[in-house]
């Protein structure tokens, strides 16, 4: 509700600057239940630090998103400095290896190139006992898939 939203972006405006202030390091906020970027918007704009940023978990806005991921990035754009990428059906956060959901790949990997960002990845797939099995499908299938950071159209570093 908007009180709730209100009340999260004061008190985080009022914390994570004297945590900026006490330690130089990049601090990076992630998604998790939130249903639009607005939010983190508000709370960078507040905030106003080139040390405060944004984790876009892909899995998270796949359930709970009420927008699309265009708007995630158009909204937060330079400001997302990584990405959880993992994959699920939309109903709960099962980190399955990308392409073994309802994510729309491509269309990420577009987004990314059309607003030329450049995030790190983190990939969280799989469980305990497949994660190195699901960490290289993962892999294979965002390579031969052309998507980013593998794309050959958008010139990221990563």
């Amino acid at each position: 509700d908007e009180h709730y939203k209100l009340n999260w972006i004061e008190r985080n405006a009022i914390f994570w600057p004297e945590v900026l202030e006490k330690y130089p390091s990049t601090v990076v906020l992630e998604n998790t239940f939130e249903p639009t970027p607005e939010m983190f918007r508000a709370l960078l704009g507040e905030v106003s630090s080139s040390r405060l940023k944004v984790c876009l978990d892909m899995g998270h806005m796949n359930v709970w998103s009420k927008v699309p991921l265009e708007e995630w990035i158009a909204v937060l754009g330079e400001d997302i400095h990584s990405m959880h990428i993992h994959d699920n059906k939309g109903d709960e956060d099962s980190h399955l290896v990308p392409g073994k959901g309802t994510i729309n790949w491509q269309e990420f990997s577009d987004l990314i190139a059309k607003y030329q960002i450049g995030p790190n990845m983190v990939l969280e797939v799989g469980t305990q006992e497949n994660w190195i099995e699901a960490t290289i499908q993962s892999l294979k299938y965002f390579r031969e898939g052309n998507i980013y950071p593998f794309n050959t159209v958008a010139d990221h570093s990563i």
